[in-house]
């Protein structure tokens, strides 16, 4: 079955957890030193409602504890409250900027 039948999201969080454990598995931690941040483009565009809070659990509970920031780029609505600041963009400029 082609992605375009079904199986766009499934992919799509698939890619998500093969990135997030690179992420973690290069971790350095051994030497005292981890990486600051942690960089997520549009890792919820294929992910229902249901999975895009079990993500954004995740991203909060357990990889904010190997990050200090947790940087996410996405054009999902209805995130604001999971989030501490946002940074909305148009046509690559800073329209809009507020930290809760």
């Amino acid at each position: 079955m082609p992605i375009s039948e079904g199986y766009a999201g499934s992919e799509d969080q698939l890619l998500l957890v093969m990135r997030l454990a690179f992420a973690l598995a290069l971790t350095p931690e051994a030497r005292g030193t981890r990486p600051e941040f942690l960089f997520l483009d549009e890792p919820l565009v294929s992910s229902d409602e249901i999975r895009r809070d079990e993500i954004m659990q995740l991203l909060k509970t357990e990889l904010a504890q190997y990050f200090n920031q947790i940087i996410l780029v996405s054009h999902v609505q209805g995130l604001e409250q999971d989030v501490d600041h946002i940074v909305r963009l148009e046509a690559g400029r800073i329209a809009e900027e507020f930290s809760q």
